[in-house]
């Protein structure tokens, strides 16, 4: 059973499409979608939308990424996760669906999803902290209070709970984030990213004093 988790902050402009995109997808079946205590019209947006898959949850307060996806977890009820972030306006369900297939029939731990926004090694680079994911839950439940607290590092969480498993990252072609400059005022947008990248080297930090910490290993590469 997959349960896909949607941590959203701020993205009253693309949740609909989103959640729509994830929903028409027969194989998911729960799409867990957490407000992330937005201060724009985004859990009116997720209140209005209505269909039998989707589970909501909001959070007060901000908790980070980390928090909320944590909170989803929680809630879900399957054996296999898929993570998708909440800005992806030219999401669709083909995308989805190559994820899906991709894990199921490669016999992969996890796939990652990159989205076409850069080429050669910095996609490569990107890739590693892409929020479009499917993998096992089991395989992160030891990580799981790490992640709660984590930010916008638990994608090295994902990754360093894969790191002796079987990876594989895919780039879904025409899909893009609407980035911070874009979606909010220019200049505080792009000072934004300055925290993300605060938690990114914090995440880092408390990854490598974990004593079985190890590079993540791709089988098959992007």
């Amino acid at each position: 059973m997959i349960s896909c988790i949607v941590p959203t902050y701020n993205n009253q402009k693309t949740i609909k499409h989103v959640l729509k995109t994830l929903t028409s997808v027969r194989r998911i079946a729960e799409v867990i979608v957490i407000d992330d205590g937005s201060s724009d019209n985004t859990a009116a947006a997720i209140t209005a939308f209505r269909d039998p898959k989707i589970r909501k949850i909001y959070n007060p307060n901000n908790l980070g990424k980390g928090g909320a996806v944590f909170n989803g977890i929680q809630m879900a009820k399957g054996d296999i996760l898929l993570f998708c972030d909440a800005d992806l306006a030219t999401l669709s369900p083909k995308h989805i669906n190559e994820i899906i297939d991709t894990f199921e029939k490669g016999g992969y731990d996890m796939v990652i999803a990159a989205t076409e926004t850069a080429t050669g090694w910095w996609n490569h680079l990107m890739a590693l902290v892409s929020g479009q994911r499917i993998m096992y839950r089991k395989n992160i439940l030891p990580y799981l209070n790490m992640m709660a607290t984590s930010g916008n590092g638990m994608e090295q969480i994902t990754n360093c709970a894969h790191s002796k498993l079987k990876v594989k990252i895919i780039v879904s072609l025409g899909v893009g984030h609407i980035l911070k400059y874009q979606r909010d005022n220019h200049i505080l947008g792009t000072l934004s990213y300055i925290p993300e990248a605060y938690e990114f080297l914090k995440a880092e930090i408390a990854l490598r004093t974990l004593k079985f910490r190890q590079p993540l290993t791709l089988k098959g590469g992007i």
